[in-house]
């Protein structure tokens, strides 16, 4: 007959093995050590030449944006393939900018929305409209940014829009969006909010 604390011991030891036997391809949280401390850095031109490579071709945004640089073809279409490629690459990286409040702060200053929302009009790529989507999601994490957001002239209505789609990945990054507007401060009256 075991005493209680044998099988104490007994019940440790299988704890043990069971941290043992976790899954190794989940990767483990990092440490505090691990994370990437505050002081990163990332040069304000670079993220707004990122904003301006999404702006839409033939967008009245282009004029806005004056100082951009003239693109390196007359003609749209032989560059159509490298433009999606450049356009998802940029989109991306803003995607993982807005996380960082400082950053998503920066490109709210320099129309990241206008030209969001435009993208959010024009295209028809579903991954465009997520990706559009994603970063408004990162931009309202952002307790200060999320009145600032919402008070953006259409994009209620553009946003609430998405909601027809039928790109699962779209609707998870609206309603994720929606979710951040719904918790603002700003209330909305009217039927064109709804």
């Amino acid at each position: 007959m075991a005493t209680p604390t044998e099988e104490d011991g007994e019940g440790e030891g299988e704890e043990d093995g069971e941290e043992e036997d976790a899954p190794t391809h989940l990767p483990f949280a990092p440490t505090s050590e691990e994370l990437l401390d505050d002081t990163t850095t990332v040069d304000p031109s670079y993220t707004i030449s990122l904003i301006r490579k999404l702006i839409p071709k033939g967008s009245n945004l282009v004029k806005e944006f004056s100082d951009k640089q003239s693109s390196s073809s007359d003609d749209g279409e032989s560059t159509l393939p490298e433009y999606k490629d450049q356009w998802e690459d940029c989109g991306c990286i803003l995607w993982d900018l807005a996380a960082s409040e400082p950053q998503a702060e920066h490109m709210i200053d320099n129309s990241v929305l206008e030209v969001l929302l435009e993208n959010l009009r024009v295209a028809d790529s579903s991954r465009v409209k997520e990706v559009c989507l994603g970063i408004m999601g990162n931009l309202a994490c952002h307790e200060s940014l999320v009145d600032a957001i919402c008070l953006e002239k259409g994009l209620i209505t553009t946003v609430v829009n998405q909601l027809f789609l039928d790109d699962v990945k779209c609707l998870s990054e609206t309603f994720r969006l929606d979710m951040f507007e719904l918790k603002s401060s700003i209330s909305f009256a009217g039927p064109e909010h709804l």
